[in-house]
């Protein structure tokens, strides 16, 4: 049986948000840490409803993950107000630069938190 390790993110807010993980552009992610920019193209990125939690990643080795795309470092993860993507597209998000919150998280830093990352 093929194990599967998961990164979650719960949205204890009360907006309607998306998340995306800096996993890469190739990858159809953000990119990854420490760039700041955001690419041209929209990113993969994850509905959460209020009060809700969902899978963010899954990899068959989060630890590997790290090892392997990370180089070892941080995954970035981004969290935007649904609403305000869906009216102003990508474009609008990306130009005005409205990340309501971004984390960088280390592999430690996910394993103190049992691999649960809490917005706000």
């Amino acid at each position: 049986m093929k194990r599967t390790e998961y990164i979650w993110l719960e949205n204890k807010s009360n907006l309607r948000i998306y998340a995306s993980a800096g996993i890469g552009e190739n990858n159809g992610g953000m990119k990854i840490h420490p760039d700041t920019t955001m690419p041209n193209n929209e990113p993969f990125k994850r509905e959460i409803e209020v009060q809700n939690k969902e899978i963010l990643v899954s990899s068959p080795s989060i630890a590997s993950l790290f090892k392997q795309t990370l180089s070892n470092k941080y995954l970035s993860v981004y969290i935007f107000n649904a609403d305000s993507l869906d009216e102003l597209g990508w474009e609008g998000i990306r130009d005005k630069n409205m990340v309501l919150k971004r984390y960088d998280l280390s592999l430690d830093d996910l394993k103190r938190s049992d691999f649960t990352i809490t917005y706000p």
